[in-house]
Parts: structure tokens; sequence; C-alpha cells
């Protein structure tokens, strides 16, 4: 096993998503065509989406508490992107390119963004409020939610807490 982040891109996503990343003052993640930075139902963080070495699409935590002390750093240089892990660099990376329907609005007014969402590749359109685990329940001490997952963290603020049927089709 190749236990360098900067030679396995598989490495490096697991190393991402536990420990964040930082973002230099070099960083415009929107201005540069890439997706806001949003939190969404994908549940595993705030949600840079970026493009790894070897196609590798991942959604890294940007916001968090944790990640203000991640040893990863994001800069721009020569006009792409590049991560540095601990000064040193590991990767060049591309931004997921934001869809333009982003913008568009539903028959109701409420932006595409908000009732469906590209998590990587894939369309997310999530029907229920959150996830049972999150909720809490009479007689419960604590909820059951899975310990790396936000997706109850999440809700309202980036996606819309109801939708219809007009509105997702």
């Amino acid at each position: 096993m190749i236990d360098d982040p900067a030679r396995n891109p598989g490495l490096l996503k697991l190393d991402l998503y536990c420990k964040g990343m930082r973002l230099d003052e070099s960083c415009f993640v929107e201005d540069d065509g890439g997706r806001p930075i949003m939190r969404t139902r994908a549940g595993l963080g705030s949600g840079l989406e970026l493009i790894l070495p070897e196609g590798l699409w991942t959604n890294v935590p940007v916001t968090e508490p944790f990640a203000k002390r991640s040893p990863y750093l994001l800069k721009k240089e020569n006009g792409g992107y590049v991560i540095y892990l601990d000064g040193k660099f590991t990767a060049r990376v591309d931004l997921s390119p934001q869809p333009a329907w982003y913008e568009w609005k539903t028959s109701q007014g409420r932006a595409m963004r908000r009732v469906g969402t590209l998590q990587g590749t894939y369309l997310g359109i999530y029907p229920a409020r959150v996830c049972e685990y999150w909720l809490e329940y009479p007689g419960h001490v604590h909820k059951d939610n899975c310990k790396f997952c936000s997706v109850g963290l999440n809700l309202g603020k980036d996606d819309g807490d109801e939708k219809t049927v007009q509105e997702v089709v």
C-alpha cells in the first residue's frame, strides 16, 4: 500500500475527510468557476467540491472547527489550485464546476440548488426532512446518528426542507 497522500489519491481523499482543509486567501472558488461551499445532505462536511488526481471527486470539509487546524492548505498558484500538506506540495486539483442550472428558479421561485445538489458526480434530491437517526425520541437520552455524519446539521442551511413534485420534475 502506498501510504503517502501525495502518491495515493484515495488516501488523500480519506485524509481530507478526516482532517479537513484550510483555504489560503488566494482562493476564490466561485469566482474561478467552482461550486459554492454548501452544507447539504452529503453528510460528510461543509462541502468544497474538488477533483483530485486520477479523476477522484470529493467533498472536503472546510468550515468545521477541526478544519481550521488542518495540516492541509489549498492555494491558488499559476491559475490553478494546489494542495499542500504541512507546507509540502501534495497535489494539483481542479474545482468541481458549478452547473448553470444551480441559479435557475423553479416555478415557485426557489433556486434549483436548494431542490437538488450535485454531490461529486451524482444528483442528490432528498424528499425527507432529515435521516431518522438524527431525530430525538421520547425516552432517548441522545440521538443515534452516525458520528461521522453531518446531515442533521446541514438541513435548513442550503437544502430546501420541503419540495413539491412540480419543483423536482
